[in-house]
């Protein structure tokens, strides 16, 4: 299937007309970048949104991963569902089906396959973007409702390991020492480890990906409670020692600490005990201290719930 034949695209990118090429496409994603948003939840430079589009112009398995998002996005929710097919934004996409996103995901394989031969950086850190794009395709199948459609898209799609691919190319050399220079492969990773996140929770299993502290060096506050999160969920199912218990306690205070000083609410209101509330009403600025809060909280519930000196 030619990328320029490809109306579906044109919608998740938001454009309204099937006669451009991707690179005009890509472009519309800067406008409406869904479902990309969530890729960036802790990333103030939206790097998702912003510089993977215009990597993918040079970059085809980076485009098709991108390609393979949008057509799972686009094909499994019922409110673009119609009798004639798929409508996103006014743009009826007739031909749009869940096995587009299969076929390019497929077309992703051979370069993550080879990743170890890549000896150029962007290239590089494009392999892992294209990977952690992928990836988000399992999250989206775990959310499916229906358990005859997941097996059955279980049984269509490629058995490719992902998290593997993502944490051998992070672990390499080469990659290690393109940490500190290069954005693109630190917004990766740590989008990778929040993925780690959402299947250690979901799923009652450590982290399988690394979790290098050096990698928390120079992060932001919102990445450094991310790393800490995954540390918690490790030490729950993996370790338990009172001994990092203690270690994890400690970091999560001090990392609390920083980040209410750093993220105020611009809103707050108790919770009304006489209309049956529970919960206070706390707004934040934007989805960056929303997650990271939220992350922060999750930390400090397992630390306290499986506090091993209660016992």
């Amino acid at each position: 299937m030619n990328p320029q034949e490809l109306p579906f695209f044109a919608m998740a990118a938001g454009d309204r007309s099937i006669t451009h090429g991707p690179a005009e496409h890509l472009e519309r994603i800067h406008r409406n970048p869904r479902p990309f948003i969530s890729l960036d939840l802790c990333d103030e430079r939206r790097h998702f949104q912003l510089v993977v589009p215009l990597r993918a112009r040079h970059h085809p398995p980076l485009l098709y991963a991108i390609f393979a998002l949008s057509a799972r996005h686009l094909s499994r929710l019922p409110k673009y569902k119609t009798p004639q097919g798929i409508l996103y934004q006014g743009q009826l996409l007739p031909k749009l089906t869940p096995h587009d996103a299969v076929e390019y995901t497929l077309k992703c394989i051979p370069a993550l396959r080879d990743f170890h031969l890549i000896q150029d950086d962007e290239k590089l850190e494009s392999i892992i973007a294209t990977a952690v794009i992928l990836r988000q395709l399992e999250e989206i199948d775990d959310e499916e409702d229906q358990e005859q459609e997941r097996n059955q898209r279980r049984n269509a799609k490629p058995q490719v390991n992902f998290l593997a691919i993502i944490d051998a190319v992070l672990r390499s050399p080469p990659s290690r020492t393109l940490f500190g220079r290069r954005s693109l492969i630190q917004a990766a990773y740590w989008m990778a480890v929040r993925q780690e996140l959402y299947h250690s929770f979901t799923k009652r299993h450590p982290p399988k990906m690394v979790l290098d502290p050096e990698y928390g060096n120079g992060a932001s506050k919102a990445n450094k409670i991310v790393l800490h999160t995954a540390q918690v969920a490790k030490w729950r199912w993996a370790d338990g020692s009172e001994q990092e218990w203690l270690r994890l306690q400690k970091q999560g205070e001090v990392l609390e600490d920083e980040a209410r000083r750093e993220y105020q609410p611009f809103y707050v209101r108790p919770a009304d005990r006489s209309n049956g509330e529970i919960f206070p009403i706390i707004w934040y600025s934007s989805a960056l201290e929303v997650t990271t809060m939220q992350l922060s909280i999750i930390a400090k519930m397992v630390l306290m719930a499986e506090n091993p000196f209660l016992g």
